[in-house]
């Protein structure tokens, strides 16, 4: 376990109702091993996808100025390792269905269920800091 794995994980959380940003904010910062940001919208959002690069995004299916699978896409360009969550509403499943076909690695039904919202957190983390891994162990092998 190398200085690489002390890291924390940059999450990115975006959706376009204040209220919920600031809810999921206010819950998670107490966790450790995460940077957190938090866009309200998809201009936003991508802006923070290009600057900080988070491994792990929670994104709202429908953004106010775009589209939440357009996220995908982008985030994808830059790591196909990045854990992308969905937040949907109960009408989305069709959305769902696109955004798992994307890339996205699970999703969250509205309302929000804080505890399942943090435990899909950790699986995300989780599964990032393995690929992660994976990566360094075949950099050493290549060497």
């Amino acid at each position: 376990m190398g200085s690489q794995m002390s890291k924390n994980i940059k999450v990115l959380i975006v959706d376009d109702e204040k209220e919920i940003t600031k809810t999921i904010e206010r819950y998670l910062t107490f966790f450790e091993g995460i940077d957190l940001f938090t866009a309200e919208s998809y201009v936003e959002a991508l802006k923070i996808i290009e600057s900080e690069e988070p491994k792990v995004i929670i994104s709202d299916v429908n953004l106010g100025d775009g589209n939440g699978l357009d996220l995908i896409k982008v985030a994808h360009k830059y790591t196909k390792s990045n854990q992308i969550i969905m937040i949907t509403g109960a009408s989305d499943t069709t959305k769902v269905i696109d955004a798992l076909e994307l890339g996205a690695v699970d999703y969250i039904k509205k309302p929000l269920d804080m505890e399942e919202l943090k435990q899909r957190l950790d699986e995300a983390c989780s599964r990032y800091r393995r690929w992660e891994q994976l990566i360094i162990e075949e950099l050493k092998k290549n060497r």
